[in-house]
């Protein structure tokens, strides 16, 4: 079974760790389906974009916890609580329960950004995802369909002096990636994949729309895109293992914002960078 099999969803629990991806991809923060208890740790660094489509860059630190069950059972801090199994040979499926992403709407530590004032934050609530992987010859081809919790809403008087209701709705999200692996060797794994994200439109209002209540405080006029593709990308990780128990783990990744994602207000930069640098150790 490749290594490329041997990985866990994209599942970031705030915009930042998303960042993570490349090292979930190959290694690392991975879930194989394991016969044994055991518990694997990973401490590293990422940096990237503050929030989707904007300029400002910010480096985090990348820490991880992940504790693997038999059956197939895991829980960690980039997979949440989950279950994970083979079917013959070639694929696999998952289905976890997590934190969703967040985004504030002003600049935190190592999130958010001021140029978003007044937009309120996109707070972290319950999403339920179903991941599943096949391998067709060199190739995987995986699919990642989270659906996230409605949040907050928040009462307002909109021009015409009627009230009305700005929610977040529950909304629904999918990645698809296909997948190789590009060198295998003394020098460790070299992996990369090409992937795409796409939106309902609930999803598109909470991370690119502009609401009335939005606009009457900001300066974005509103915004209201309608469900599609998100954006077009590729990833790359090379994972070196020290010994048995440690490996060494390096990834990137760039986005490009398409569609109605793209002609969002809120948007400064279509294109997308990250990466990060991360060593784990398997107990």
């Amino acid at each position: 079974m490749s290594t490329l099999r041997h990985n866990t969803h994209n599942r970031p629990t705030t915009w930042i760790s998303r960042l993570g991806l490349a090292l979930c991809m190959a290694g690392g923060m991975n879930i194989a389906w394991a016969d044994d208890w055991s518990l694997t740790t990973d401490l590293g660094v990422a940096v990237g974009h503050r929030y989707p489509g904007g300029k400002e860059t910010v480096t985090s630190p990348l820490i991880g916890l992940t504790l693997k069950a038999p059956m197939g059972f895991f829980i960690g801090t980039q997979s949440g609580l989950g279950w994970g199994t083979d079917i013959g040979k070639r694929a696999s499926v998952a289905v976890y329960l997590a934190a969703s992403p967040g985004r504030k709407d002003h600049r935190a530590r190592f999130e958010g950004s001021d140029y978003l004032k007044g937009m309120g934050d996109i707070k972290s609530r319950a999403q339920l995802g179903f991941n599943a992987k096949v391998e067709l010859g060199m190739f995987e081809l995986e699919s990642t369909l989270a659906f996230t919790d409605k949040g907050s809403e928040e009462q307002y008087i909109d021009l015409n002096g009627k009230q009305q209701t700005a929610r977040q709705e529950g909304s629904a999200n999918l990645r698809l990636s296909l997948g190789t692996q590009f060198y295998e060797g003394k020098w460790g794994t070299l992996a990369g994949a090409v992937l795409t994200d796409f939106g309902d439109s609930h999803y598109m209002m909470n991370w690119f729309g502009v609401n009335p209540l939005q606009a009457s405080r900001t300066q974005f006029k509103a915004y209201t895109p309608s469900a599609g593709m998100v954006d077009l990308g590729a990833s790359l990780a090379w994972i070196v293992p020290l010994d048995k128990q440690t490996t060494l783990t390096f990834g990137g990744e760039a986005l490009r914002l398409v569609g109605d994602a793209a002609d969002s207000p809120i948007v400064l930069k279509k294109n997308q960078f990250s990466g990060t640098a991360a060593l784990s150790y398997t107990f």
